[in-house]
């Protein structure tokens, strides 16, 4: 490990948690990784920070989820369905918390729009408004 690696805190050496994980398909995003490197047409996700509710006749009503990409602006983020992204239970797990830390009941109006301070920060609005 680099020791002016910015990710190193003190004498803690860093442990890539998706290298350390085990499993053959795990990609690691660190550039100096011996394992498979992450391919440019490839995103990661570091958090949701919206929710908005999409309602289309004969499927009925879904979430679109604000998501914010990994090594990109607040700007960049973008709204997603759920089945279109891999395992976000967690980050949606994860927006619940911090929007009920807000003040900000997701379960009041489901169909209502939830954006964190931090997507509020970054200029986004009610896509429905």
């Amino acid at each position: 490990m680099d020791s002016n690696d910015p990710i190193a805190i003190g004498e803690k050496t860093f442990i890539c948690p998706p290298c350390t994980g085990g499993g053959d398909n795990i990609i690691c995003a660190r550039p100096d990784c011996e394992k498979e490197q992450k391919k440019d047409d490839e995103f990661f996700m570091t958090a949701i920070i919206g929710r908005h509710t999409k309602v289309s006749s004969g499927i009925g009503r879904k979430y679109m989820w604000l998501v914010k990409w990994d090594g990109y602006s607040i700007k960049d983020c973008t709204w997603e369905e759920e089945d279109g992204m891999s395992n976000p239970h967690s980050f949606i797990q994860d927006f619940i918390r911090k929007a009920t830390r807000e003040g900000k009941d997701p379960d009041e109006d489901p169909c209502s729009t939830i954006l964190l301070r931090e997507a509020i920060l970054g200029g986004w609005t009610d896509p429905n408004a």
